[in-house]
């Protein structure tokens, strides 16, 4: 009889391995997915601000229960401004989100600061 409990037992346990290795595909393609997104905003932003590597401006965006979250900041190059702003949206439209904030923070004057970095 403990042969036959023993069996049942390594059987179960292989199933669950099996569960949980296919699980783990699962979370990692999601992460991956989640990451892409993030990226792909940031990404967005800063090419909407058209920014190029001498000005201060920096983008983050974060994922919770399905909710990206995208902050962007422009900065003078002396310290003295700096404009931030912040848009949240579904993750499927994480380039809009984007560029959505690049034009916001164009408009509130990231254009001269970036301008000023260039000089």
């Amino acid at each position: 009889m403990q042969f036959v409990f023993d069996g049942m037992f390594a059987a179960g346990l292989v199933l669950v391995g099996l569960w949980l290795w296919s699980l783990r595909g699962s979370i990692t393609r999601d992460k991956a997915e989640a990451e892409a997104a993030r990226v792909t905003a940031e990404r967005e932003f800063l090419a909407g601000l058209g920014a190029g590597c001498m000005a201060p401006v920096g983008a983050h965006a974060t994922i919770k229960g399905g909710l990206l979250t995208l902050e962007g900041w422009v900065g003078a190059i002396d310290g003295s401004q700096l404009i931030r702003a912040t848009t949240a949206g579904e993750v499927a439209e994480c380039a809009d989100l984007g560029a959505e904030l690049a034009q916001d923070m164009l408009g509130q004057g990231a254009s001269e600061l970036i301008e000023a970095a260039r000089v």
